[in-house]
């Protein structure tokens, strides 16, 4: 059976979940940064479905090493000023990781942020 590439993402993070601090949490939790208005709202329409579908499928099988994955979507609004703000947001809330965002504009922005403070961050091109 093909896995979807979300699933296969999410995987590759709970390879590195067991030697964190954050995994002592009892549910692991990940920012969906991701343009839901703007000139990417398809592309992170999609994109926010997928991690979506991954994350309910990984939960429904018990999770990764039996806790659950949590969730918080939120709208870049294809603006990189927008996406750097709530990327910084996602890390001063303690998230595992960042999926998102899709522009390469606000990836690059994203990217920069979630890399100086280490938390591990997977987005789709478009």
């Amino acid at each position: 059976m093909r896995q979807p590439l979300a699933i296969k993402l999410i995987a590759a993070c709970a390879i590195t979940v067991s030697a964190t601090v954050s995994f002592a949490q009892d549910v692991i939790r990940i920012a969906n940064i991701v343009e839901l208005s703007g000139a990417g709202a398809t592309a992170g329409t999609n994109f926010k479905n997928g991690v979506e579908l991954a994350v309910k499928e990984i939960n429904t099988m018990g999770g990764i090493l039996g806790k659950k994955i949590q969730t918080v979507t939120t709208d870049t609004q294809s603006n990189p000023g927008v996406a750097k703000g709530l990327t910084q947001k996602a890390i001063d809330d303690g998230v595992f990781a960042i999926f998102g965002p899709v522009f390469s504009g606000s990836i690059m922005v994203s990217m920069a942020e979630s890399r100086r403070a280490e938390v591990p961050n997977f987005t789709g091109g478009e």
